[in-house]
């Protein structure tokens, strides 16, 4: 994988406090689901590159294109080919305090890159069930915001299914 953060812990300390300057509301989205799994399942599958492949629903994906996940245990690099054709990536550099709060510096690559914003997740629970709180901030159009509300949406209605099938 490309070294794309130098140094993930200070680009994030920056990322938060930059956050925390924000005052528009309607620049983030949040999501909130009920998962059939503990804390420490549902973690594995939202950070290593072959699960992360099963859940991802990316809008506006060339539908025969696949979903090609690289990561290691500082990010990750999600590539794909986008409807128009073009070579497309969504870059993390992620921080993961015990099981229950991650947090994501999250960028676009390619033809339409975006500002760097931060995803905040925290996993509350334990046992057979578990409460995933997500909050993307730092979207700064309106179509970034529409595009990441997509891609959540779905990707969270993807990843509770697949945790209801057991």
């Amino acid at each position: 994988m490309t070294t794309l953060f130098a140094q993930p812990d200070e680009v994030l300390l920056r990322a938060e406090q930059r956050k925390q300057r924000q005052v528009n509301p309607d620049s983030s989205l949040s999501f909130t689901i009920s998962l059939n799994a503990d804390r420490r399942r549902i973690l594995h599958v939202l950070t290593i590159s072959e699960y992360m492949e099963t859940w991802l629903e990316i809008p506006e994906r060339k539908k025969s294109s696949p979903i090609h996940v690289i990561s290691d245990p500082s990010g990750f690099h999600v590539q794909y080919v986008d409807g128009k054709g073009h070579p497309t990536a969504l870059v993390g550099a992620f921080q993961t305090y015990r099981t229950s709060k991650t947090n994501i510096l999250w960028r676009k690559a390619g033809t339409c890159e975006s500002d760097l914003s931060y995803v905040k997740i925290r996993l509350n629970g334990d046992f057979e069930r578990t409460t995933l709180n997500l909050t993307h901030s730092g979207l700064n159009s309106a179509e970034e915001i529409h595009w990441h509300w997509q891609l959540w949406k779905r990707s969270l209605e993807k990843l509770s299914s697949i945790f209801e099938l057991q």
